[in-house]
């Protein structure tokens, strides 16, 4: 089964992993139950924006610099 997960985090560091991720999210409606429940993943993977939520200009520049850095690879 698919479940939405919602984003409260960018250029996040797993803990547990060291890896460094594009983004932490929590399961979608029930939230941050739990460390246990946190999702990092990056961009590649999510397939659909159901909503965008609140932007601001700096949510924005984090996004065009992700796009230019993406680009480099």
């Amino acid at each position: 089964m698919d479940k939405s997960v919602m984003i409260y985090g960018y250029n996040q560091i797993q803990v547990s992993t060291k890896n460094q991720f594009d983004y932490r999210g929590v399961p979608y409606p029930e939230g941050n139950i739990s460390a246990d429940y946190n999702v990092f993943f990056n961009r590649n993977l999510i397939e659909e924006v159901v909503h965008n939520g609140y932007v601001t200009d700096e949510d924005k520049k984090i996004w065009e610099e992700a796009d230019r850095e993406g680009k480099a690879d």
